[in-house]
């Protein structure tokens, strides 16, 4: 398997294993794309220019993060000193600041957040402490994930679990019940 633009591909005359949804309508097929025709996608950066973000956006997002985290800790704290059920209020803002960092947590892995892999990797190991989620290891679960997603063959690492209909059939009640639940 050889690592293609943070996806994972075959050998050079294998298809690749990845999805191309596309928010902006490019026409490209999964099944149409090998790790050849992936060797030019440096000839793709022109037609995608127009999409990026700029690095100093992407610092913003990623202060903001730390400030609302932090705002909510001291808002949690202070309020805990006046009431206990008064910290939920900072126990949210806590919550939503930790949504925003999983985001540019999970950004950094797909390499989007910076132009510089080097800067996804550092921000990505910093912020998975903040996350309580080890960087390197999710980031190849993820990559499997993307990589295995709807290939029942190949089922066990970052999917969602899914039985056929076969296995269903003959699961137990409980684990039907439990498979349902």
């Amino acid at each position: 398997m050889t690592h293609v633009g943070g996806e994972l591909a075959e050998d050079a005359d294998e298809t690749v294993v990845a999805t191309a949804a596309s928010p902006i309508d490019l026409t490209i097929k999964a099944a149409d794309l090998t790790t050849e025709s992936l060797a030019g996608a440096r000839a793709w950066r022109p037609v995608l220019r127009p999409y990026e973000r700029s690095d100093a956006r992407s610092a913003v997002q990623l202060v903001s993060g730390i400030v609302m985290f932090a705002a909510g800790w001291v808002l949690a704290v202070r309020l805990f000193e006046v009431h206990y059920a008064l910290s939920l209020i900072g126990s949210m803002v806590i919550a939503v600041a930790a949504i925003r960092l999983f985001i540019i947590f999970h950004d950094c892995g797909h390499g989007s957040f910076s132009r510089s892999r080097r800067l996804n990797d550092i921000v990505g190991t910093l912020v998975g402490v903040l996350v309580f989620t080890p960087f390197r290891h999710w980031n190849y679960a993820h990559i499997m994930h993307h990589a295995t997603s709807s290939d029942l063959d190949r089922r066990g690492l970052g999917d969602v679990w899914t039985m056929t209909l076969e296995e269903y059939r003959t699961a137990s009640p409980s684990r039907r019940r439990y498979y349902r639940f």
